[in-house]
């Protein structure tokens, strides 16, 4: 007797997808079509992490560069840091929103709209 593969463990290995940041090529389980996904990106928690974390490492920095210029500490010294803060924290907190990866990617399928899996970073 040969050893013959079960027809049921072929179609789990042939529908089986593998997903990635971008659209890949997988069969959808509701319409037993294959496409190109459809993919939607979503901010998780590590997107508003990296953001609060940016935020305060500017502001330590920003608090300690008019004492590294030797300025005096004064009213004028803290206004001074006060203003590169500002600046500093809330433009470049922004920047792990506009990176895709630091979002995670739901993949749908193109031609019913089903949800087909979730690629996370």
């Amino acid at each position: 007797m040969e050893p013959t593969m079960s027809p049921l463990l072929w179609q789990r290995q042939r529908d089986s997808n593998i997903l990635g940041p971008k659209s890949v090529m997988a069969t959808c389980r509701s319409c037993i079509t294959r496409h190109q996904t459809k993919v939607k990106y979503k901010h998780t928690k590590k997107t508003h992490l990296m953001a609060l974390g940016i935020c305060l490492l500017s502001g330590i920095f920003s608090f300690s560069i008019p004492y590294y210029l030797n300025l005096e500490a004064g009213t004028i010294t803290h206004l001074l840091a006060l203003i590169i803060y500002i600046i500093g924290a809330f433009c470049s907190c922004c920047i792990p929103y506009y990176l895709n990866s630091s979002e995670s990617v739901t993949h749908y399928c193109p031609a019913c709209g089903a949800f087909i899996g979730t690629y996370i970073n």
